[in-house]
């Protein structure tokens, strides 16, 4: 590819949050998307580089992590989420709410299968339910059109 230019990307602006913890002799940095609340980076750093780089040393050496890499995608779009409510044949059977609910969830959404809190089940009229939140991540210009 000798004499190529080489390919470039648009940067993707990002709204972000930042989160520090520190101890004694650590300083732990998480970065959160504010749009899609993906939290995709962790560095941890020791107290004594992390103060160099506060008073302007470059390139001091830490540790981190890309915090589920497949969440990359999302980076950038709103992040959406609704309850989303389908029948089952019996109340608390968490292994068929998952199931149902990854079958009958709305395209381009995608469910949490917790089912752990008070109002993941119930029971009224039309007989037993669960109920779970659903998520996506659409582009920030796409309009909101919910299931």
């Amino acid at each position: 590819m000798k004499g190529e230019m080489m390919k470039t990307t648009t940067p993707i602006e990002l709204d972000l949050l930042l989160s520090m913890s520190l101890t004694r002799d650590r300083v732990r940095i998480a970065v959160e998307d504010k749009k899609s609340s993906v939290q995709f980076l962790k560095l941890e750093i020791g107290a004594a580089e992390f103060t160099a780089a506060l008073s302007g040393l470059a390139c001091r050496p830490c540790s981190g992590s890309v915090v589920g890499s497949h969440h990359l995608v999302k980076l950038g779009k709103q992040h959406e989420c609704t309850s989303f409510r389908f029948a089952i044949d019996s109340v608390e059977d968490i292994g068929v709410a998952k199931s149902k609910a990854l079958r009958l969830c709305p395209d381009g959404w995608e469910p949490d299968l917790h089912f752990a809190d008070q109002t993941s089940f119930g029971q009224d009229d039309d007989g037993h339910w669960a109920q779970t939140i659903i998520r996506r991540w659409v582009a920030v210009e796409a309009a909101k059109e919910k299931p």
